[in-house]
């Protein structure tokens, strides 16, 4: 009599294997995850920086008090960049400048006219300070380099494609892997985006969130 196939046995149960789902496997508690922050600036930006402080207090949450609050990411660092302009009247165009202290500078430059808007779409170059991560651990000194120069006229949309890992501790005890920001006017116990470069004020502000003003 013909045996049953290993495929037939296990349809009727007959076979079954050892799954390793039965016992606990290994994971990562912490991942890296991935997101787009949407911005757009209301004013002329020549040369705006934008520092790893900058990225690390992206996004924060408020503590009861309204001036204070922590970055929920304990790590960040840019993949890509994109911009838009658009001019009605006249020709226009974006940048971004990459900064490297072990190559050279990038600049990536899109030029649009009138019916045409200016367009960047640009990752980090290879060794330039904006490729590695920026992290709340990091120095103080560390945190003010700056990763990139943004250039653009009124009304541009820029998206900021970003890596991160979320912090891990309790928000209103600033646990030493969270960076503690000053926030103005912000509302107690809430959660929220922050400008792109808070050297210039509301320069970059996110598009359809909550946002506050850190420094």
């Amino acid at each position: 009599m013909p045996r049953n196939s290993a495929k037939q046995q296990r349809r009727r149960g007959v076979y079954r294997s050892v799954s390793s789902s039965l016992f606990p496997t290994s994971m990562v508690q912490k991942p890296i995850l991935t997101r787009t922050i949407r911005y757009q600036t209301d004013v002329l930006i020549n040369n705006n920086p934008v520092t790893r402080g900058d990225l690390l207090k992206m996004m924060f949450a408020i503590s009861n008090n309204p001036v204070d609050g922590t970055t929920l990411w304990s790590g960040v660092r840019v993949t890509r960049i994109e911009m838009w302009s658009v001019d009605n009247t006249a020709m226009t165009s974006c940048a971004v400048e990459w900064q490297a202290t072990r190559g050279p500078s990038s600049l990536v430059v899109g030029t649009g006219t009138i019916n045409q808007p200016a367009h960047v779409n640009t990752k980090p170059p290879k060794m330039s300070e904006a490729g590695f991560w920026s992290c709340c651990s990091d120095s103080s000194t560390i945190r003010s380099e700056v990763l990139f120069y943004l250039s653009c006229p009124v009304g541009t949309i820029v998206d900021v494609h970003i890596q991160f890992v979320e912090a891990n501790g309790s928000v209103s005890s600033t646990p030493a892997e969270c960076l503690n920001v000053s926030v103005t006017a912000g509302i107690a116990n809430s959660i929220a985006f922050n400008v792109l470069s808070p050297s210039v004020s509301n320069a970059f502000h996110p598009v359809d969130v909550t946002w506050y003003r850190a420094v």
